[in-house]
């Protein structure tokens, strides 16, 4: 769609915000070197309790207040906690995007990358750079 999107369901669900997005957010993308099976992943997962807020809705809160430091308390994955257990590289890929500076680190999807969300583009790049040289492979990117 050329534009930052809500991305529901299995990912078939797609439709514009109803806001403008940050103008843009620094990211550095981090591949522990280790392949997930989404099956896996799924069939270690707990079921979320009924009732329980929406993620979507606090990230879409977050993104409209367009505070870094909120969007980063959005971040959540139920998927986790049964990832790191099957390839534990994963925790030590968010651990080390943490340990440079990021203002907040989640996993993408069913894993294995994980990601962290810098405060400049400039920290973000020299983040992603230590952490290729500490053996990881990393990539800093910026929303559009």
């Amino acid at each position: 769609m050329g534009e930052m999107v809500i991305m529901e369901g299995r990912g078939e669900l797609v439709s514009e915000l109803p806001f403008d997005p940050p103008k843009s957010l620094n990211l550095v993308l981090a591949f522990p070197g280790v392949a997930m099976s989404t099956a896996e992943v799924y069939v270690r997962c707990s079921p979320r309790k009924a009732g329980s807020e929406s993620a979507t809705v606090r990230m879409l809160e977050a993104l409209e207040g367009g505070k870094l430091e909120e969007i980063a308390a959005a971040f959540e994955n139920d998927l986790i906690a049964p990832a790191t257990k099957l390839q534990p590289k994963i925790a030590v890929a968010m651990e080390a995007l943490k340990r440079a500076g990021a203002v907040g680190v989640s996993m993408s999807g069913s894993g294995s990358t994980a990601f962290g969300l810098f405060s400049s583009a400039r920290k973000a790049l020299s983040s992603a750079r230590k952490l290729r040289e500490s053996g990881l492979e990393a990539l800093a990117v910026r929303t559009i």
